[in-house]
């Protein structure tokens, strides 16, 4: 009886793992973080102005219909980031792990994307539900400064993978699978 080896990506022959799906989720998803961080930013300058940039308090319902649009997004990325990352996970077992440099930044790239997205979904959603007591740290400050790392982060994956991603775009979905 051979014994059982690493998977490799070869295993993996659903196309739900395939690049089509993976880029339009990342579309989504991609699109999802953007709104999270343009609202999240006017929210964090409405709440601590920079003194050349102030946003005023009328009208009132401005700054709610922001964070419900924050809110509603950042809970529609939970989802989405489960089902990228699902769609896109074969791809760890891909060997040599780190044939080029230009394969190091991608990868570097997808581990601080994921780290810094599932830290600003489940810590939003766990402020959403006001569960205060788990943070054993600032809130506010740790979720901007997140922010930041995970869109620096997107955008360094979006230029890494923009071949991949406009190959797969461009082919229809029900194309078949190779």
């Amino acid at each position: 009886m051979r014994p059982p080896h690493p998977p490799r990506t070869a295993d993996f022959r659903s196309p739900l793992h395939g690049p089509r799906v993976t880029a339009r989720l990342g579309v989504w998803l991609g699109s999802a973080f953007v709104v999270c961080f343009v609202t999240g930013l006017i929210s964090h300058y409405h709440q601590h102005p920079l003194p050349f940039f102030v946003i005023p308090p009328d009208p009132a319902w401005g700054f709610q219909v922001s964070q419900g649009i924050h809110v509603a997004a950042g809970t529609a990325c939970f989802p989405l980031l489960l089902a990228k990352i699902y769609s896109a996970y074969p791809r760890l077992f891909e060997r040599p792990l780190v044939p080029s440099p230009l394969k190091a930044l991608e990868r570097g790239s997808i581990a601080v994307l994921v780290a810094s997205s599932f830290l600003q979904v489940v810590t939003g959603i766990i402020n959403v539900a006001q569960w205060y007591s788990v943070f054993g740290f600032g809130f506010i400050q740790v979720h901007f400064a997140f922010a930041w790392i995970a869109i620096g982060s997107l955008s360094v994956h979006i230029a890494v993978k923009l071949p991949v991603i406009r190959e797969a775009l461009t082919t229809p979905l029900d194309a078949v699978h190779e």
